[in-house]
C-alpha cells in the first residue's frame, strides 16, 4: 500500500481481500476447464454462481480499501 498506516479494521479488509482474490482467482481458472465427472451439473452451476459472488464481493472490498488510501 502507500504511505498511509492502516488502522486494523482497515488492515482486515486488505487481508480478506488478498484471501478472497486468491480463491476468486482458484475457481475462476477451475471453472475455464471442462465440468469434471465427479461434479453434478447442479453443483458446477452452483460453482459458477459462487464465482459471480465472489467477484461482486471482491469488487466491494476493492473499492472499500480505495478509500483508506
Amino acid at each position: 500500500m502507500g504511505g498511509k498506516e492502516l488502522q486494523p479494521h482497515e488492515q482486515r479488509v486488505v487481508d480478506e481481500q488478498k484471501e478472497l482474490e486468491v480463491k476468486f482467482k482458484a475457481l475462476g481458472d477451475f471453472l475455464k476447464k471442462d465440468k469434471p465427472d465427479f461434479i453434478n451439473q447442479q453443483n458446477w452451476d452452483l460453482l459458477a454462481r459462487q464465482y459471480d459472488a465472489m467477484w461482486i464481493y471482491n469488487d466491494i472490498l476493492k473499492e472499500r480499501i480505495s478509500l483508506f488510501i
